[in-house]
């Protein structure tokens, strides 16, 4: 059954829902040294029928903890309910929330994540609970969101939109045309009526059959004034294949940036590891922090200590309480809180909303973190998505009048569930905004 449940060709990853009021959905059970999970749903990117296990593993050392599977069995399809875990083929990693842990007659729980190799699947990291299904739920399911939509569209025909307060009080934004080929800029006084776009100079494709194109653009304004960009280049190669690179570009005035495809990149592509959605931040003076999602939707992070001159890879961000999501994370973007604190917004799927491997809708959610690389999840949506739309795309602004902006990509779908038709291209979508006094 191991054979079955690593097959490359599934794309999955192993969440464990911690619902209120439901029993832990993994149990340790120090008398037969077992960790038993009842139901592991594994969904097939082949197009045919998921498949759910009944998985038991043994523990085969205590220094270093590590577990032995024991036994792997067809699972219970009537206990199906849409929140089932999931194994990461992926990376062979293993993620429960509020695994219930007997030991020694003492009840307690735990967060645990593994990591499949020849030895078994060795524990990565292990943080108690303060109690058990302290997550609340489904991700989505409930908690409420401190933000408000804002009527109409802000822009039409665009997406991956990075907006950035000037001097003065006023706004300025970049964002990806519908065709995802360009990069354009526009201001506003409001932060809601946006002048007309112009294409950014210096590294600007400005044609649709651009190789290679330039996209899902995150800006952040320096100390000293001036604009610092992160964004995506794809190229595509023989037989429909896409390599996409990440650069810096720099710029005094925010429309005529210095930088291309041709310098050194802060994320290359690299054996088929692509890297996509930058969310840049400076840390301080000269210390910069840049989140990208890799070709698997994982959230990965890197850092500079010289103002970007060159970067160190910190691998995947760890993301706890991430119950119930499916495991292809997106466009993540950053922020610092008056705290000190980190909160990363981020795309996702409910894993109850996906049928074989389409996701029917998309939401906006936020984690926190202290240290910028490892993050809880808050409860609840930013904003909500539904059959018939799908937001992504979350460009977050704290506000110097107070308050936090947040602008979002929208794709409508119609009864059919393709999405609607506009202004010459599919998946166009527009950029809409939310408005939070917090």
């Amino acid at each position: 059954m191991l054979k079955t449940l690593l097959r490359p060709t599934m794309l999955s990853a192993l969440l464990l829902a911690a619902n209120t009021g439901v029993q832990a959905q993994a149990l340790f059970d120090d008398s037969d040294q077992t960790l038993r999970i009842p139901l592991v749903m594994v969904m097939n990117t082949d197009g045919t029928a998921n498949e759910y296990y009944s998985v038991t593993l043994r523990l085969a050392s205590a220094n270093p903890l590590v577990f032995a599977l024991q036994s792997a069995a067809p699972g219970d399809e009537s206990q199906v309910d849409g929140s089932e875990p999931f194994f990461d083929t992926a990376t062979n990693r293993i993620t429960l929330d509020n695994v219930q842990a007997n030991i020694g007659g003492e009840t307690l729980y735990y967060d645990l994540s593994m990591q499949f190799g020849a030895q078994g699947f060795s524990v990565t990291s292990l943080v108690p609970r303060d109690t058990a299904n302290s997550d609340s739920g489904e991700q989505g399911s409930s908690g409420t969101s401190n933000f408000t939509e804002e009527s109409g569209y802000r822009l039409t025909s665009a997406a991956a939109s990075s907006t950035v307060e000037l001097a003065d009080g006023s706004f300025r934004t970049y964002f990806t045309d519908g065709y995802h080929v360009d990069i354009f800029t526009a201001t506003s006084a409001d932060g809601l009526n946006w002048s007309t776009p112009e294409y950014i100079q210096g590294i600007t494709a400005q044609n649709r059959d651009g190789d290679p194109v330039f996209h899902a653009p995150s800006v952040i304004r320096l100390e000293d004034g001036s604009f610092l960009m992160a964004y995506q280049s794809t190229t595509e190669g023989s037989g429909g294949t896409q390599s996409s690179t990440i650069y810096l570009a720099t710029s005094t005035d925010g429309v005529t940036f210095s930088g291309s495809s041709t310098e050194p990149s802060v994320m290359p592509w690299s054996g088929g590891l692509e890297v996509r959605s930058p969310g840049l931040i400076q840390l301080d003076g000269t210390t910069l922090r840049i989140y990208y999602e890799d070709y698997f939707s994982k959230l990965r992070s890197a850092l500079s200590t010289d103002g970007g001159a060159s970067w160190t890879p910190e691998g995947e961000i760890g993301l706890s309480g991430a119950s119930g999501l499916y495991p292809s994370l997106d466009d993540p973007e950053i922020v610092r809180l008056a705290s000190g604190e980190y909160r990363l917004y981020f795309a996702g799927t409910p894993v109850s909303e996906v049928t074989d491997t389409t996701a029917s809708r998309g939401d906006i959610y936020a984690a926190t973190s202290t240290d910028g690389l490892n993050f809880t999840m808050e409860q609840g949506l930013q904003i909500a998505g539904s059959a018939s739309r799908r937001v992504s795309s979350p460009d977050v602004l704290t506000l110097s009048s107070g308050g936090t902006r947040l602008y979002f990509r929208e794709i409508t779908y119609d009864a059919s569930g393709l999405p609607v038709y506009q202004e010459g291209c599919s998946y166009c979508g527009n950029i809409g905004s939310a408005f939070s006094r917090q």
